[in-house]
C-alpha cells in the first residue's frame, strides 16, 4: 500500500496511519482513508505527511478499544508523492 503518514494521538508510538485521499465526485468531497501500520520501532522515524510504500501482512489488533485491521509492516520505503495522490 502507498500512502502518506498521519500520526493519530490515540495510537501507540509504534503505529502510524498510512492514508490516501478519496474523491467520490469532485475535489470538494475529498476525505482521507487509511489503515494503521504496526512498526518495529518508534514512529518518529517516519515524518508526518511523508509518502511511503508499506509491505507486510494483515493482522487484527485492538486499538483505542476497537478491534480493527492493521498492516504489520515487514518493510516501509519512502516514495515521492504520486503525480495524482487521489483515489477515485
Amino acid at each position: 500500500m502507498d500512502g502518506f503518514v498521519i500520526y493519530r494521538a490515540d495510537l501507540p508510538d509504534n503505529y502510524i496511519m498510512l492514508s490516501r485521499f478519496v474523491i467520490t465526485c469532485c475535489a470538494a468531497d475529498v476525505y482521507p482513508v487509511g489503515l494503521p501500520v504496526k512498526l518495529t520501532q518508534s514512529r518518529s522515524r517516519y515524518p508526518a505527511d511523508q509518502w511511503f510504500r508499506v509491505e507486510g501482512k494483515m493482522i487484527t489488533e485492538t486499538l483505542a478499544g476497537q478491534r480493527q485491521l492493521v498492516i504489520q509492516a515487514s518493510s516501509l520505503t519512502e516514495i515521492p508523492e504520486p503525480e495524482n495522490p487521489y483515489e477515485y
